[in-house]
């Protein structure tokens, strides 16, 4: 429920900001175009105050670019090789709604900021790398279908873009990914921030669980957090885990939890049968803070969501960055490569670069029913 209301809240919230100025909103058949004009001239503000590290920051853009569009090209040649699909769409869900086939399936409310993240990202740097080489950005805005986002947009003035220097042009064309990249890279650091002062603040101190019917727990009336087996102490499931694997049926144990210590005999594990079993599902590592004090289950709960919500930006944002790369029309690696075929080949450069279009096209086709095909059988 709580989901429901977050994503419900987003999108009423979406839809205030987006009406406030309905004179530059286009509808048509349910989508949605929203333009905005102004605010163009803290770009530029920023532009004027940044020129060196714009310019640094372009060229190892554009180095980063070419290196991942080589790496995500050669991915659509490595996975046919091992009989595998590299490709997978990105697609919202809710209620816990899989869908069938190469499709990552990501709940409402980890999409929409994911996406939001990476249109601002992708977007908002093309636009600043479009003004740091002196081309006009007309307008720039977002489209929807009703109130989902699906993509959003930057004008700049394409005949300035076209009498650019080709490194000039390689700057704006790779900026996108290069936002997205940048984001990616502060996800990461920020998740493994948090799980470093997670680890520091919190520490486990043994196993939550229930009791299954007619098991050798059943029998004792098993009770209370385990915190040791025989003479080993039980603090995470990965220890219980290690300790039941070195049991067997019939075998006699003591375990100890905060109620008191009970004696039972292990029965066959129903998964496998060489070693035993207790008879407990549902298994949650109990966990506290320095200072002796459970942790509340609506903070681990948020915390969870909240590094879920990270993991999705940086898996979409790297995924979707590396994708936009490839050299295929119209995403920006095929205008990148289109540029550098014709700067060094010339006529013969277009030629080539359709070559690159049709031979990418396949391969993603191809890694698209190997991915489909695989999921299915």
């Amino acid at each position: 429920m709580l989901d429901y209301l977050i994503v419900f809240g987003f999108l009423f919230l979406l839809g205030i900001f987006i009406l406030r100025d309905r004179k530059n909103l286009e509808f048509k058949y349910g989508f949605v175009i929203k333009k905005w004009h102004e605010k163009i001239e803290l770009l530029e503000n920023f532009v004027k105050k940044h020129k060196k590290l714009l310019k640094i920051l372009g060229i190892v853009s554009v180095a980063i670019g070419l290196i991942a569009s080589l790496i995500s090209f050669g991915f659509l040649i490595y996975f046919p090789l091992q009989k595998k699909g590299g490709v997978s769409l990105v697609l919202p869900s809710a209620g816990g709604f899989k869908y069938p086939g190469p499709v990552l399936s990501v709940d409402l409310i980890y999409w929409l900021p994911s996406i939001f993240i990476l249109l601002i990202a992708h977007e908002g740097m093309h636009a600043l790398f479009a003004r740091s080489v002196k081309v006009k950005v007309k307008n720039y805005g977002i489209f929807l279908f009703l109130f989902f986002p699906l993509g959003a947009f930057v004008n700049p003035v394409e005949k300035q873009i076209k009498k650019l220097r080709l490194i000039d042009k390689l700057k704006i064309f790779s900026a996108g990914s290069f936002g997205n990249f940048l984001v990616a890279a502060l996800i990461f650091f920020l998740i493994n921030f948090f799980l470093f002062l997670f680890s520091i603040s919190v520490e486990a101190k043994g196993i939550k669980f229930e009791v299954i019917n007619g098991t050798p727990a059943d029998q004792v009336n098993l009770s209370g957090i385990i915190i040791r087996i025989e003479n080993k102490s039980i603090a995470t499931i990965k220890d219980l885990q290690e300790f039941m694997e070195t049991t067997q049926p019939g075998q006699k144990v003591e375990i100890e939890t905060t109620e008191g210590i009970y004696e039972l005999t292990l029965v066959k594990n129903p998964d496998n049968n060489q070693t035993g079993f207790i008879g407990i599902k549902n298994l949650e590592p109990y966990l506290v803070f320095k200072n002796g004090k459970e942790v509340p289950r609506f903070l681990l709960e948020i915390f969870g969501k909240v590094v879920l919500l990270f993991q999705w930006i940086f898996v979409i944002n790297l995924g979707i960055g590396l994708a936009n790369l490839l050299p295929l029309k119209p995403l920006d690696g095929g205008l990148i490569w289109e540029e550098i075929m014709i700067r060094f080949f010339k006529k013969k450069g277009i030629i080539i670069s359709n070559f690159l279009n049709y031979l990418t096209l396949t391969l993603l086709l191809l890694n698209f029913y190997l991915s489909a095909t695989n999921s299915l059988f």
